[in-house]
């Protein structure tokens, strides 16, 4: 999967506050693992959620406002992760789509950290990455029909893009940027116009290469994808861009 891909390239992990408008109307949050090294098992409440080992588990449906999360690792040297009192809200209370990552502390011992968090309406990210559950069904895994879950044919609005652009922009390096607009562009369909304005974020080529290889698949008018060769610098990059337009058409 190009957005499991995306995570698991993760290097330092990031925590990224949606610049989004809050959406009060959501009745209940999802919560996202993902694991760089070792599959696990999650445990919601004490309950026991994937019947094997993954290496990503997303729970959705959640309508409680504090939940106990424990995750058990294959590597049965690694310690436990427990974390108690997890919510799935914003510091304001409203529920959101968290996502987090496992990582390492010096010694070794696994930690959990926030890696996203978005609205719940806001189209991402692609489920068929994850093993997803509905909180209160363990062992019963919510399936894409692969006809499903595809990008939306409704164009991302101005101001859909305008806030994209801000949470993007919030990144520092050209890395981050290319994993978060990657991660939108999954779920939303964009223009080759709007494309080239989240390309004029990147400060080089390959950060531009990395977002405009993930945006072509979801890009609402692709026969003009050609025009944001100008977006890049060298003519090697540009080679590679129009290489990888011919190679998916």
């Amino acid at each position: 999967m190009i957005i499991r891909k995306l995570f698991f390239s993760l290097i330092a992990f990031l925590c990224l506050t949606s610049a989004f408008a809050q959406t009060p109307n959501s009745t209940n949050g999802v919560f996202s693992v993902f694991s760089e090294r070792e599959p696990f098992i999650l445990y919601l409440n004490n309950v026991r959620y994937n019947d094997q080992y993954s290496t990503a588990v997303r729970i959705e449906r959640l309508e409680k406002r504090s939940y106990d999360v424990r995750l058990e690792f294959k590597n049965r040297r690694l310690a436990s992760i427990v974390s108690y009192n997890f919510r799935p809200t914003d510091e304001d209370g409203y529920f959101m789509d968290k996502m987090y990552l496992v990582r390492y502390s010096r010694v070794g011992r696994p930690e959990l950290r926030l890696f996203a968090m978005f609205p719940v309406e806001f189209r991402m990210p692609d489920q068929r990455s994850f093993d997803t559950y509905d909180f209160g069904y363990p062992n019963d895994p919510v399936f894409v029909d692969p006809g499903e879950g595809e990008y939306s044919q409704r164009i991302m609005t101005a101001e859909e893009l305008k806030d994209a652009i801000r949470v993007v922009n919030r990144q520092g390096f050209d890395s981050d940027k290319a994993k978060v607009a990657s991660m939108i562009a999954q779920k939303n369909s964009m223009t080759v116009k709007q494309i080239g304005q989240v390309l004029d974020l990147f400060s080089f080529d390959d950060g531009k290469l990395t977002f405009a290889r993930a945006a072509y698949a979801t890009c609402y008018d692709r026969r003009n994808y050609h025009t944001l060769l100008d977006k890049l610098v060298f003519s090697d990059s540009k080679e590679k861009l129009m290489s990888f337009i011919n190679s998916s058409k």
